[in-house]
């Protein structure tokens, strides 16, 4: 099955969160054949007690594992967006920044278990320092 991975901004905020959510049920409703996962919601550590960090480290992982990402919110100026922009791109994950991409994407693409077999065995696995990494190369593109 497909997997769709909603990056929209967070930073612990509620009201975020319930946007998110909203969204990744609207999706869900658009797209019945497609698993649609929102970090915010799937990653159950306490986000105030969590460092920066190792919380990302873990949406990163789950990233690691969806063949569309899709942007969501004001994105570009989110640091967790950006980083998760970043990491897509390297691992070659279809972008998508609006409903009429991820529709363009499934009729498009063919998205095969090999393909996927073979990101997740050949990309970089997930871990602090790397994590580290990437957030400081996404400060740097960064929207203020």
């Amino acid at each position: 099955m497909i997997t769709l991975y909603v990056s929209h901004p967070y930073g612990g905020k509620e009201e975020n969160a319930i946007e998110a959510s909203m969204i990744a049920a609207d999706l869900q409703q658009k797209f019945p054949n497609i698993a649609v996962i929102s970090p915010i919601h799937a990653i159950r550590s306490d986000y105030a007690g969590t460092p920066y960090d190792l919380g990302l480290s873990y949406t990163l992982e789950l990233l690691r594992r969806s063949d569309i990402i899709y942007f969501s919110g004001d994105w570009k100026y989110s640091l967790g967006c950006t980083v998760e922009q970043l990491q897509s791109k390297y691992m070659g994950i279809y972008q998508t920044f609006s409903v009429e991409d991820i529709q363009q994407a499934l009729n498009e693409r063919v998205f095969r278990e090999d393909v996927k077999r073979n990101r997740l065995f050949n990309c970089h696995s997930v871990d602090i320092n790397y994590t580290r990494d990437l957030i400081e190369k996404a400060k740097g593109l960064l929207k203020t």
